[in-house]
């Protein structure tokens, strides 16, 4: 990914650029990233594959966290955008620990891509 937006890539951006060989930098616009996730993914309730992206919702059914499901309940994901927070392998229950308010704990909406031949 880019050194020119490196300090602006958080877990949309990284999300949103996983399979992309050139990064799109209108993933650093929240609107750009709420059109694509609108028109380009569909919710799925099966279980989660390779790619999809997991979306944490809070109680006001706003995105506040994405990543990328790898396999075995292990995802791809950017915790913010301070470059002391590298791109990790998380388990999603670490993910909904670290995102989740004790009193509202997030929702995880799991969507894939309308091209993936899956949804």
């Amino acid at each position: 990914m880019g050194w020119r937006t490196g300090p602006q890539q958080d877990c949309f951006f990284s999300a949103l650029n996983f399979f992309n060989e050139t990064e799109d930098t209108s993933f650093l616009n929240p609107a750009s990233i709420q059109k694509v996730l609108d028109s380009e993914y569909a919710s799925v309730s099966d279980v989660p594959s390779f790619d999809d992206l997991m979306v944490l919702l809070n109680s006001n059914a706003q995105p506040v966290h994405v990543c990328v499901y790898i396999a075995d309940n292990f995802v791809f994901a950017k915790n913010g955008v301070n470059p002391g927070q590298p791109w990790v392998l998380m388990k999603i229950p670490d993910v909904l620990v670290t995102y989740s308010d004790p009193k509202t704990p997030a929702r995880i909406l799991c969507l894939r891509h309308k091209d993936s031949g899956q949804a």
